[in-house]
């Protein structure tokens, strides 16, 4: 799907630099309004490239952080608000898909691993649990803490490396994985008790 290149009526491209600008100072109703002129057409650019409604929205919000954070950098010079959009919507469904497709990869070795080690120990209790038991475990933990745990432990990420991707402050990406293990370990717990 290419982004619609026709020129935005004049009006409404004044508003939408208008509105970046007072977004730059903290406007957060600034900020509503330039939400609600230009996410749907984020979300349909999501939607399409990352062919998943839940996906898109995730996508969409994190666009629409990028703008709250980043709206001091737009420059007309480099196109009109809707390009800019377009720009980082499709960057972050696209870096989104790649993650996720690694994610599941990695994940899908990462427990074959484990699995076949389970199998040559002969199935002792102390050798990794079933996939079904950890993704069971995993899917229980809130989003931030599981996507933390998923690029540390199965990606190999560093700290650094993680709040880059999360595009979240390292301090913030300690906290979910010191806290996600916790909770991860108490979940694991109570499974091994049931």
């Amino acid at each position: 799907m290419k982004a619609q290149t026709l020129p935005m009526d004049p009006n409404s491209l004044k508003e939408s630099v208008d509105l970046l600008q007072k977004i730059a100072q903290g406007d957060q109703n600034a900020f509503s309004q330039f939400y609600d002129k230009h996410s749907a057409l984020a979300y349909r650019l999501a939607v399409y490239t990352m062919n998943s409604h839940n996906e898109a929205e995730e996508v969409v919000q994190e666009v629409f952080m990028q703008v709250w954070r980043k709206a001091s950098e737009y420059s007309s010079k480099k196109g009109n608000p809707e390009a800019w959009i377009t720009m980082m919507t499709r960057s972050r469904s696209i870096d989104k898909l790649r993650s996720l497709r690694s994610t599941n990869r990695t994940k899908e070795e990462a427990l074959s691993q484990a699995e076949e080690k389970h199998k040559r120990d002969g199935g002792k209790t102390d050798s990794p649990l079933p996939k079904i038991v950890l993704d069971s475990a995993l899917s229980q933990l809130s989003e931030k803490h599981r996507k933390a745990l998923e690029l540390s432990y199965f990606m190999g990420m560093t700290h650094e490396e993680i709040a880059k991707e999360l595009d979240s402050p390292l301090g913030t990406v300690k906290g979910w994985l010191r806290d996600g293990l916790r909770e991860l370990q108490k979940i694991m717990k109570s499974k091994r008790l049931d």
